[in-house]
């Protein structure tokens, strides 16, 4: 039906075989390139998602940060973003870099001993994407927030 239409509009059998050939052709580049920027967009959305290295059950897992429970031990290291507030258990020169939440343009030191002698300090998630330096260990306090989009 359309090749009848366009020989007709055209005059001539070839120049309908051309113009439909080239008609299809567009499509399928278009199809394409539609499919690639849904899986770039896609990797750009788990890159952009905070990842955490939790232990649970015994296991160590890798997991989307909205994806922490209460009672999940997070591993922290160089440059990890804190995915929920966390009881810390274990640090190894451990700084937070807090800008976000206080203005403050250097990392917070964080230590097991909190101000006014508590055994236990917090690190605050106000507001996620926290970048730590060092090392740490800490239990989870709260579930994380499902990443806007």
């Amino acid at each position: 039906m359309i090749y009848r239409y366009l020989r007709n509009l055209l005059g001539n059998t070839k120049g309908a075989f051309v113009l439909l050939a080239f008609a299809c052709l567009t499509i399928v580049i278009t199809l394409v390139q539609e499919v690639r920027r849904e899986r770039g967009l896609e990797a750009l959305r788990d890159l952009s998602s905070p990842r955490a290295l939790i232990i649970r059950g015994g296991k160590q897992l890798r997991i989307a940060g909205s994806e922490v429970v209460h009672g999940d031990v997070i591993l922290l290291a160089e440059a990890d973003r804190v995915p929920t507030d966390a009881r810390l258990l274990l640090v190894q020169d451990l700084q937070a870099d807090e800008s976000l939440l206080t203005g403050e343009s250097l990392a917070v030191r964080k230590s097991l001993l909190g101000t006014g002698g508590n055994e236990t300090a917090l690190i605050q998630m106000a507001a996620r994407g926290l970048r730590v330096r060092g090392i740490a260990k800490g239990m989870a306090m709260a579930r994380a927030l499902p990443q806007s989009q």
